[in-house]
């Protein structure tokens, strides 16, 4: 801020009209012309009066534009859902198709929750699992899928604390079908395992590399197909229902994250995001890292279950760094879901790194 400007926002006055300066500028010539009485005022006078009156002008050139109303200035990026998600679909459609031998997915997941005791010493423990996946581009080079166990850890503060009056124990026995699960504090060593088939979004009956590249670029032709193949899936949700929008959420979330899908399609997915109703920003968010980003939710309300789906983007790059799904019993404690899922996006994009058991990170 010059310091015009400043004085003029202390004393809370409004600049000169343009119209007052040209009428000011006026007088002063027309005097000038004048005959001027024998005493006059010192040159200096009316060349400082002259140049303050330039100023003016020039100030108020420069600051009122045609139309009389101030300019605003650069404008703060909008962080609404709608305008995050169009803006990155911009800048997706505006991107080069990506050069790389694999597309390549690291991430790491956190789900459960699993109890673990009996009251009143019960708490909750989460897993957490890095995964990864190279998805080969040419269709006759084998694709894989890394994994590697974390460690589990106790859900939240309350958790934890239970955790410790229990003993603090690093290894857990959790029922599970046809018998115990083994739990583990501890990482594991990993594994790394050859795809034969690459099927993306099973949830929506699957697709196979030749239909994810021919997916519609145009953003009502891609939701429609989507919303048609969530109709026909095991719940049946219609197109525009509340379970048919918060399927389709976690269905683009899928497209943007894990399928190499082209730059339009990624575009229209953005695109399909941003016209979801009931999408809403919840302002700045930080991620399982620590990252900061602008946290996007859709909630759905039924009669048994309370269901939001999180997506955490970045507002300035517009990169995906988190999604996330929780279920809560309708009416129940809202810190202790049903299930939920959280991603953080570490890498995704083509690589020509070759695929290795996944390193901790």
């Amino acid at each position: 801020m010059d310091d015009l400007n400043l004085i003029r926002e202390v004393l809370n006055a409004p600049p000169p009209s343009a119209r007052a300066t040209v009428q000011a500028r006026n007088r002063l010539t027309a005097a000038m012309a004048a005959p001027q009485p024998a005493r006059r005022r010192p040159w200096r006078h009316v060349l400082a009066a002259v140049g303050t009156l330039a100023g003016l002008a020039a100030l108020a050139l420069v600051v009122i534009p045609p139309g009389g109303r101030p300019d605003p200035g650069p404008q703060p990026p909008d962080t609404s859902a709608r305008g995050l998600l169009l803006a990155a679909a911009r800048q997706a459609a505006g991107a080069d198709t990506e050069t790389g031998r694999y597309w390549h997915v690291r991430k790491v997941v956190h789900s459960g929750p699993f109890s673990v005791g009996k009251a009143p010493g019960q708490y909750l423990i989460i897993d957490r699992d890095l995964s990864e996946q190279w998805i080969a581009r040419d269709p006759g080079e084998p694709s894989w899928t890394g994994s590697r166990r974390l460690g589990s850890r106790p859900r939240g503060e309350a958790d934890e604390k239970a955790w410790r009056r229990a003993g603090s124990p690093t290894r857990w026995n959790l029922p599970g079908d046809g018998g115990s699960v083994h739990r583990s504090t501890a990482p594991d060593k990993g594994r790394l395992d050859r795809l034969n088939q690459v099927p993306y979004l099973i949830d929506l009956g699957g697709f196979d590399r030749a239909e994810v590249q021919a997916l519609p670029t145009d953003p009502d032709r891609l939701r429609d197909l989507f919303t048609a193949r969530i109709a026909a899936g095991r719940d049946g949700f219609a197109p525009g229902t509340g379970g048919s929008d918060s399927r389709l959420f976690g269905a683009m979330c899928q497209l943007l994250i894990d399928v190499p899908a082209p730059p339009a399609v990624r575009a229209a997915a953005f695109t399909v995001l941003a016209g979801i109703t009931g999408m809403h920003s919840i302002g700045e968010v930080a991620d399982g890292l620590g990252r900061t980003g602008i946290g996007i939710e859709l909630a759905e309300h039924t009669a048994e279950v309370y269901e939001v789906r999180r997506l955490v983007v970045d507002p300035v790059t517009h990169l995906l760094l988190a999604s996330s799904y929780s279920a809560t019993l309708a009416g129940g404690d809202g810190n202790r879901p049903l299930k939920e899922q959280h991603q953080v996006i570490l890498q995704a994009g083509w690589t020509d790194a070759k695929p290795a058991i996944p390193a901790l990170p």
